[in-house]
Protein backbone atom coordinates (compact mmCIF):
# COMPACT_ATOMS: atom_id res chain seq x y z
CA UNK A 1 0.00 0.00 0.00
CA UNK A 2 1.21 3.19 -1.05
CA UNK A 3 0.38 6.76 0.23
CA UNK A 4 -0.42 9.16 -2.02
CA UNK A 5 -1.57 12.82 -1.02
CA UNK A 6 -5.27 13.79 -1.75
CA UNK A 7 -6.85 16.94 -3.01
CA UNK A 8 -4.82 20.25 -3.65
CA UNK A 9 -3.44 22.40 -1.27
CA UNK A 10 -5.68 25.34 -0.59
CA UNK A 11 -4.72 28.80 0.87
CA UNK A 12 -3.66 28.30 4.70
CA UNK A 13 -4.90 30.34 7.35
CA UNK A 14 -1.50 29.59 9.12
CA UNK A 15 1.58 27.61 7.43
CA UNK A 16 4.76 27.52 9.78
CA UNK A 17 8.20 26.36 8.07
CA UNK A 18 9.39 22.93 8.80
CA UNK A 19 10.96 23.19 11.93
CA UNK A 20 11.15 24.39 15.33
CA UNK A 21 6.89 24.31 16.15
CA UNK A 22 5.29 26.56 18.92
CA UNK A 23 5.62 24.11 21.38
CA UNK A 24 9.23 23.68 21.07
CA UNK A 25 8.90 20.50 19.57
CA UNK A 26 11.25 19.62 16.17
CA UNK A 27 8.65 18.66 13.43
CA UNK A 28 11.03 16.09 11.93
CA UNK A 29 11.38 14.23 15.85
CA UNK A 30 7.55 13.97 15.94
CA UNK A 31 7.64 12.77 11.98
CA UNK A 32 9.91 9.65 13.36
CA UNK A 33 7.63 9.51 16.53
CA UNK A 34 4.64 8.92 14.00
CA UNK A 35 7.00 6.69 11.48
CA UNK A 36 6.81 4.15 14.80
CA UNK A 37 3.66 4.41 15.81
CA UNK A 38 1.36 1.52 15.20
CA UNK A 39 -2.52 1.45 14.69
CA UNK A 40 -3.92 -2.54 15.82
CA UNK A 41 -7.17 -3.23 14.42
CA UNK A 42 -9.11 -6.17 15.89
CA UNK A 43 -8.85 -8.22 12.95
CA UNK A 44 -5.52 -6.92 10.94
CA UNK A 45 -2.19 -6.50 11.47
CA UNK A 46 -0.77 -3.21 12.68
CA UNK A 47 -1.14 0.13 10.09
CA UNK A 48 1.62 2.75 10.54
CA UNK A 49 -0.45 5.76 11.56
CA UNK A 50 1.05 7.91 8.88
CA UNK A 51 0.09 5.95 6.44
CA UNK A 52 -3.89 5.94 8.02
CA UNK A 53 -3.77 10.01 8.35
CA UNK A 54 -2.46 10.04 4.36
CA UNK A 55 -5.02 7.75 3.25
CA UNK A 56 -7.88 9.47 5.39
CA UNK A 57 -8.97 6.10 6.91
CA UNK A 58 -9.74 5.81 10.76
CA UNK A 59 -9.09 2.21 12.89
CA UNK A 60 -12.00 0.00 12.52
CA UNK A 61 -13.37 1.23 16.22
CA UNK A 62 -13.23 4.56 14.93
CA UNK A 63 -10.71 6.25 17.12
CA UNK A 64 -6.93 6.10 17.65
CA UNK A 65 -5.76 5.40 21.01
CA UNK A 66 -4.77 7.79 23.42
CA UNK A 67 -0.91 7.70 22.92
CA UNK A 68 -1.23 7.96 18.94
CA UNK A 69 -3.90 11.08 19.26
CA UNK A 70 -1.52 12.88 21.47
CA UNK A 71 1.33 12.43 18.53
CA UNK A 72 -0.59 13.46 15.86
CA UNK A 73 -1.86 16.81 17.96
CA UNK A 74 1.61 17.65 18.69
CA UNK A 75 3.17 17.08 15.05
CA UNK A 76 -0.17 19.55 13.98
CA UNK A 77 0.74 22.00 16.55
CA UNK A 78 4.55 22.48 15.76
CA UNK A 79 3.91 22.20 12.17
CA UNK A 80 1.36 24.58 12.58
CA UNK A 81 -1.63 22.68 10.83
CA UNK A 82 -3.59 22.73 13.78
CA UNK A 83 -6.21 24.78 11.30
CA UNK A 84 -6.84 21.91 9.05
CA UNK A 85 -6.91 18.91 11.07
CA UNK A 86 -5.39 15.24 11.54
CA UNK A 87 -6.82 14.90 8.18
CA UNK A 88 -6.22 18.24 6.65
CA UNK A 89 -4.06 19.07 3.39
CA UNK A 90 -1.20 20.57 5.19
CA UNK A 91 -0.98 17.67 7.66
CA UNK A 92 -1.17 15.31 5.01
CA UNK A 93 1.17 17.36 2.83
CA UNK A 94 3.76 17.76 5.70
CA UNK A 95 4.21 13.65 5.86
CA UNK A 96 3.65 13.10 2.06
CA UNK A 97 7.22 15.05 1.66
CA UNK A 98 8.65 13.44 4.46
CA UNK A 99 7.91 10.03 3.46
CA UNK A 100 8.93 9.98 0.07
CA UNK A 101 11.98 12.29 0.87
CA UNK A 102 12.72 9.27 3.29
CA UNK A 103 12.05 6.38 0.57
CA UNK A 104 13.95 8.43 -1.95
CA UNK A 105 17.46 8.33 0.63
CA UNK A 106 17.11 4.87 0.74
CA UNK A 107 16.59 4.23 -2.94
CA UNK A 108 19.22 6.27 -3.79
CA UNK A 109 21.69 4.54 -1.87
CA UNK A 110 20.92 1.43 -2.84
CA UNK A 111 20.38 2.09 -6.72
CA UNK A 112 23.28 4.75 -6.94
CA UNK A 113 25.86 3.42 -4.97
CA UNK A 114 26.03 6.31 -2.79
CA UNK A 115 27.99 6.59 0.53
CA UNK A 116 26.29 7.77 3.51
CA UNK A 117 27.86 11.12 4.02
CA UNK A 118 26.37 12.10 0.52
CA UNK A 119 23.37 10.42 1.29
CA UNK A 120 22.87 13.17 4.57
CA UNK A 121 23.83 15.95 2.43
CA UNK A 122 21.14 15.05 0.05
CA UNK A 123 18.93 15.01 3.10
CA UNK A 124 19.82 18.00 4.59
CA UNK A 125 19.63 19.69 0.71
CA UNK A 126 16.13 17.96 0.14
CA UNK A 127 15.00 19.05 3.68
CA UNK A 128 16.54 22.63 3.17
CA UNK A 129 14.11 23.06 -0.24
CA UNK A 130 11.08 22.21 1.91
CA UNK A 131 11.59 24.05 3.84
CA UNK A 132 11.33 26.89 1.85
CA UNK A 133 8.53 25.34 -0.35
CA UNK A 134 6.16 25.11 2.44
CA UNK A 135 6.02 28.35 3.72
CA UNK A 136 4.68 29.74 0.16
CA UNK A 137 1.75 26.99 0.39
CA UNK A 138 3.41 24.81 -2.11
CA UNK A 139 4.11 20.98 -1.50
CA UNK A 140 6.57 18.43 -3.58
CA UNK A 141 3.68 17.45 -5.87
CA UNK A 142 2.74 21.07 -6.48
CA UNK A 143 6.18 22.15 -7.41
CA UNK A 144 6.67 24.02 -10.54
CA UNK A 145 9.91 24.21 -12.74
CA UNK A 146 9.40 28.20 -11.79
CA UNK A 147 9.63 27.47 -7.73
CA UNK A 148 12.69 25.25 -8.33
CA UNK A 149 14.25 27.91 -10.70
CA UNK A 150 13.49 30.84 -7.96
CA UNK A 151 15.23 28.80 -5.16
CA UNK A 152 18.62 27.65 -7.07
CA UNK A 153 18.71 31.30 -7.90
CA UNK A 154 18.15 32.32 -4.88
CA UNK A 155 20.82 30.06 -3.27
CA UNK A 156 23.28 31.23 -6.15
CA UNK A 157 22.81 34.86 -4.97
CA UNK A 158 23.10 34.80 -1.28
CA UNK A 159 26.60 34.20 -1.53
CA UNK A 160 26.24 31.92 1.45
CA UNK A 161 27.32 28.95 -0.72
CA UNK A 162 30.34 27.36 -2.88
CA UNK A 163 29.15 27.05 -6.27
CA UNK A 164 30.13 23.15 -5.52
CA UNK A 165 27.41 23.24 -2.79
CA UNK A 166 24.71 24.57 -4.69
CA UNK A 167 25.87 22.53 -7.63
CA UNK A 168 25.11 19.17 -4.88
CA UNK A 169 21.44 20.66 -3.99
CA UNK A 170 20.03 21.02 -7.74
CA UNK A 171 21.34 17.79 -8.46
CA UNK A 172 19.92 16.08 -5.34
CA UNK A 173 17.01 17.93 -6.55
CA UNK A 174 16.83 16.45 -9.99
CA UNK A 175 17.35 13.27 -8.98
CA UNK A 176 14.25 13.36 -5.89
CA UNK A 177 11.62 14.82 -8.63
CA UNK A 178 13.40 11.89 -11.64
CA UNK A 179 12.51 9.34 -8.80
CA UNK A 180 8.77 10.39 -8.11
CA UNK A 181 8.44 10.81 -12.10
CA UNK A 182 10.11 7.40 -13.40
CA UNK A 183 10.09 4.99 -9.85
CA UNK A 184 7.06 5.80 -8.25
CA UNK A 185 4.97 7.30 -10.79
CA UNK A 186 3.44 9.94 -8.14
CA UNK A 187 4.00 13.11 -10.62
CA UNK A 188 3.44 12.86 -14.23
CA UNK A 189 6.16 15.53 -15.52
CA UNK A 190 9.29 16.48 -13.90
CA UNK A 191 9.81 19.96 -12.68
CA UNK A 192 13.52 19.81 -12.14
CA UNK A 193 14.52 18.28 -15.67
CA UNK A 194 15.49 22.11 -17.24
CA UNK A 195 17.16 23.27 -14.19
CA UNK A 196 20.57 23.67 -15.25
CA UNK A 197 23.75 22.40 -12.63
CA UNK A 198 25.69 25.25 -12.11
CA UNK A 199 29.28 24.64 -13.19
CA UNK A 200 32.08 23.82 -10.86
CA UNK A 201 35.48 24.90 -12.32
CA UNK A 202 38.17 22.31 -12.12
CA UNK A 203 40.97 24.62 -10.42
CA UNK A 204 44.21 22.93 -10.36
CA UNK A 205 44.44 21.09 -7.06
CA UNK A 206 46.28 22.46 -4.06
CA UNK A 207 48.89 20.62 -3.00
CA UNK A 208 51.73 21.31 -0.46
CA UNK A 209 55.31 21.70 -0.83
CA UNK A 210 57.29 18.37 0.84
CA UNK A 211 58.73 20.48 3.09
CA UNK A 212 55.72 21.50 4.81
CA UNK A 213 54.17 18.09 4.28
CA UNK A 214 57.77 16.75 6.74
CA UNK A 215 56.80 19.51 9.28
CA UNK A 216 53.23 18.14 9.31
CA UNK A 217 53.45 14.91 9.87
CA UNK A 218 56.07 15.30 12.61
CA UNK A 219 53.78 18.03 14.24
CA UNK A 220 51.69 15.29 16.60
CA UNK A 221 54.28 14.81 19.94
CA UNK A 222 54.35 12.74 22.64
CA UNK A 223 53.02 9.31 23.85
CA UNK A 224 49.78 8.05 24.39
CA UNK A 225 46.84 7.37 22.59
CA UNK A 226 45.43 10.66 21.34
CA UNK A 227 49.39 10.90 19.70
CA UNK A 228 49.20 7.56 18.23
CA UNK A 229 46.17 8.28 16.22
CA UNK A 230 46.27 11.52 14.84
CA UNK A 231 49.77 10.79 13.66
CA UNK A 232 48.49 7.33 12.27
CA UNK A 233 45.53 9.76 10.58
CA UNK A 234 48.10 12.57 9.15
CA UNK A 235 50.50 9.69 7.43
CA UNK A 236 47.59 7.56 6.17
CA UNK A 237 45.64 10.27 4.70
CA UNK A 238 49.25 11.47 2.94
CA UNK A 239 50.61 8.39 2.36
CA UNK A 240 47.59 6.06 0.34
CA UNK A 241 45.87 9.10 -0.51
CA UNK A 242 42.67 8.41 1.04
CA UNK A 243 39.48 10.38 0.76
CA UNK A 244 38.33 11.31 4.64
CA UNK A 245 35.01 9.25 4.22
CA UNK A 246 37.62 6.29 3.10
CA UNK A 247 39.97 6.93 5.99
CA UNK A 248 37.29 6.93 9.13
CA UNK A 249 35.49 3.77 7.31
CA UNK A 250 38.14 1.48 7.28
CA UNK A 251 38.49 -0.88 8.80
CA UNK A 252 40.15 -3.49 11.17
CA UNK A 253 39.85 -6.41 8.35
CA UNK A 254 40.81 -4.34 5.84
CA UNK A 255 44.39 -3.82 7.07
CA UNK A 256 47.32 -5.68 6.61
CA UNK A 257 50.02 -4.69 8.38
CA UNK A 258 52.61 -7.50 7.46
CA UNK A 259 51.74 -7.07 3.51
CA UNK A 260 51.47 -3.32 4.28
CA UNK A 261 47.98 -3.45 2.42
CA UNK A 262 45.11 -1.67 3.07
CA UNK A 263 41.22 -2.67 1.78
CA UNK A 264 39.51 0.79 0.67
CA UNK A 265 35.86 1.31 -0.28
CA UNK A 266 35.35 4.47 -2.02
CA UNK A 267 32.34 5.94 -3.79
CA UNK A 268 29.88 3.80 -4.57
CA UNK A 269 31.56 1.21 -2.07
CA UNK A 270 33.71 0.40 -4.83
CA UNK A 271 36.75 -1.95 -3.13
CA UNK A 272 40.45 -1.22 -3.88
CA UNK A 273 43.74 -1.99 -2.57
CA UNK A 274 46.00 0.63 -1.62
CA UNK A 275 49.94 0.27 -0.59
CA UNK A 276 50.85 1.36 3.16
CA UNK A 277 54.33 2.97 2.77
CA UNK A 278 56.57 1.84 5.76
CA UNK A 279 56.24 5.37 8.15
CA UNK A 280 52.49 5.02 7.21
CA UNK A 281 52.47 1.14 8.25
CA UNK A 282 54.48 2.05 11.46
CA UNK A 283 52.29 4.78 12.54
CA UNK A 284 49.18 2.51 11.99
CA UNK A 285 50.51 -0.59 13.74
CA UNK A 286 51.00 2.04 17.12
CA UNK A 287 47.98 3.37 17.01
CA UNK A 288 46.83 -0.28 16.87
CA UNK A 289 48.78 -1.91 19.58
CA UNK A 290 47.77 -2.33 23.27
CA UNK A 291 48.87 1.07 24.13
CA UNK A 292 46.70 2.63 21.52
CA UNK A 293 43.52 1.83 20.17
CA UNK A 294 43.56 -1.41 22.64
CA UNK A 295 43.67 0.92 25.12
CA UNK A 296 40.87 3.35 24.28
CA UNK A 297 38.72 -0.12 23.89
CA UNK A 298 39.36 -1.07 27.31
CA UNK A 299 38.50 2.34 28.54
CA UNK A 300 35.55 2.99 26.97
CA UNK A 301 32.15 2.26 29.66
CA UNK A 302 29.71 -0.46 28.20
CA UNK A 303 26.86 -0.14 30.52
CA UNK A 304 24.89 2.32 28.57
CA UNK A 305 21.27 2.35 29.42
CA UNK A 306 20.75 4.20 26.06
CA UNK A 307 20.49 0.67 23.75
CA UNK A 308 21.54 3.23 20.25
CA UNK A 309 24.87 4.44 22.19
CA UNK A 310 25.08 0.62 23.27
CA UNK A 311 24.81 -0.39 19.42
CA UNK A 312 26.76 2.38 18.16
CA UNK A 313 29.86 1.07 20.62
CA UNK A 314 29.64 -2.63 19.76
CA UNK A 315 29.51 -1.25 15.76
CA UNK A 316 32.86 0.56 16.38
CA UNK A 317 34.87 -2.42 17.16
CA UNK A 318 35.25 -2.86 13.52
CA UNK A 319 36.66 0.55 12.40
CA UNK A 320 40.41 1.58 13.19
CA UNK A 321 40.02 4.79 13.95
CA UNK A 322 38.06 5.96 16.92
CA UNK A 323 37.13 8.52 19.36
CA UNK A 324 39.58 8.82 22.16
CA UNK A 325 37.90 11.12 25.11
CA UNK A 326 34.63 12.64 25.80
CA UNK A 327 31.02 11.03 25.50
CA UNK A 328 31.51 9.24 22.51
CA UNK A 329 35.26 7.31 23.36
CA UNK A 330 35.45 4.09 21.80
CA UNK A 331 33.17 5.30 18.85
CA UNK A 332 33.68 5.30 15.60
CA UNK A 333 35.72 8.66 14.74
CA UNK A 334 33.37 11.45 12.70
CA UNK A 335 34.44 12.79 8.93
CA UNK A 336 34.18 16.00 10.71
CA UNK A 337 36.45 15.20 14.17
CA UNK A 338 39.04 13.74 11.23
CA UNK A 339 38.46 17.25 9.65
CA UNK A 340 39.08 19.20 12.73
CA UNK A 341 42.13 16.64 14.08
CA UNK A 342 44.06 17.89 10.15
CA UNK A 343 42.96 21.66 11.06
CA UNK A 344 44.37 21.00 14.58
CA UNK A 345 48.25 20.42 13.19
CA UNK A 346 47.82 22.68 10.06
CA UNK A 347 47.00 25.54 12.78
CA UNK A 348 50.27 24.08 14.99
CA UNK A 349 52.80 24.75 11.89
CA UNK A 350 51.64 27.48 10.27
CA UNK A 351 49.40 26.08 7.43
CA UNK A 352 46.12 27.32 8.72
CA UNK A 353 42.95 27.03 6.48
CA UNK A 354 45.25 25.74 3.81
CA UNK A 355 44.70 22.46 5.07
CA UNK A 356 42.10 20.03 4.68
CA UNK A 357 42.11 16.24 4.84
CA UNK A 358 42.00 16.51 0.86
CA UNK A 359 44.64 18.77 0.38
CA UNK A 360 47.17 16.03 1.74
CA UNK A 361 45.04 13.32 -0.62
CA UNK A 362 46.24 16.09 -3.47
CA UNK A 363 49.31 16.59 -1.87
CA UNK A 364 49.97 12.48 -2.21
CA UNK A 365 48.87 12.60 -6.00
CA UNK A 366 51.14 15.40 -6.77
CA UNK A 367 54.00 14.18 -4.99
CA UNK A 368 54.07 10.75 -6.95
CA UNK A 369 53.61 12.26 -10.52
CA UNK A 370 56.62 15.26 -9.80
CA UNK A 371 58.20 11.81 -8.64
CA UNK A 372 57.65 10.40 -12.30
CA UNK A 373 54.82 8.25 -11.04
CA UNK A 374 52.54 6.36 -13.95
CA UNK A 375 49.04 8.69 -14.46
CA UNK A 376 47.66 5.07 -14.71
CA UNK A 377 49.05 3.94 -11.27
CA UNK A 378 47.98 7.44 -9.58
CA UNK A 379 44.47 6.78 -10.82
CA UNK A 380 44.24 3.07 -9.43
CA UNK A 381 45.96 4.47 -5.76
CA UNK A 382 43.36 7.12 -5.75
CA UNK A 383 40.30 5.37 -6.76
CA UNK A 384 39.40 7.51 -9.98
CA UNK A 385 37.26 5.69 -12.22
CA UNK A 386 37.61 8.24 -14.85
CA UNK A 387 41.27 9.21 -15.85
CA UNK A 388 40.38 12.65 -16.44
CA UNK A 389 40.14 13.54 -12.61
CA UNK A 390 44.28 12.60 -12.13
CA UNK A 391 44.77 14.39 -15.34
CA UNK A 392 44.22 17.82 -12.98
CA UNK A 393 47.48 16.37 -11.27
CA UNK A 394 49.39 17.05 -14.41
CA UNK A 395 49.01 20.32 -15.07
CA UNK A 396 50.62 20.77 -11.25
CA UNK A 397 53.14 18.73 -12.29
CA UNK A 398 54.27 20.68 -15.21
CA UNK A 399 54.69 23.68 -13.54
CA UNK A 400 56.83 21.91 -11.38
CA UNK A 401 58.66 20.50 -13.71
CA UNK A 402 59.15 24.19 -15.38
CA UNK A 403 60.39 25.36 -11.88
CA UNK A 404 62.65 23.07 -12.01
CA UNK A 405 64.10 23.30 -14.96
CA UNK A 406 64.33 27.22 -14.92
CA UNK A 407 66.22 26.83 -11.12
CA UNK A 408 68.71 23.97 -13.04
CA UNK A 409 69.40 24.35 -16.26
CA UNK A 410 71.97 25.94 -17.72
CA UNK A 411 70.08 27.84 -20.44
CA UNK A 412 66.57 28.57 -18.94
CA UNK A 413 67.99 31.97 -17.32
CA UNK A 414 69.44 32.82 -20.80
CA UNK A 415 66.07 32.38 -22.29
CA UNK A 416 64.19 34.03 -19.48
CA UNK A 417 66.46 37.35 -19.83
CA UNK A 418 66.53 37.10 -23.86
CA UNK A 419 62.58 37.70 -23.07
Amino acid sequence: MTPTEEGRLGEQQHVAQLGVGDQGDDVRDLQKKLNNLQCRDSDTKPRPVWLIVLKDQLPDNGVFDESTEKALKDFQVSAGAVVDGIYGPQTRGLLFDWYWRKEFLTWVVANKGLVESTQKDYGRDLQDFFDWLHPVHVRVQTAKEDHIARYVAQLRNSQRHEVATVARKVVALRQFFSYLVSEQNLITEDPSAEIAVPTVRDGNPKALTVEQVQSLLESPVGDGPVTYRDRAILEVLYGCGLRVGELVALQVDGVDLDGRLLTVFGKGRRPRIVPLGSQAADSLSQWMSGAGRQAVLSLRSSDHKDKKKRKKLRDADKFVFLSVGGPDRGTQLSRMSAWRIVRSYGDKVGLGEELTPHVLRHSCATHMLINGADIRYVQELLGHVSIRNTQRYTAVREDELRKIYQQAHPRAEVRLKDR
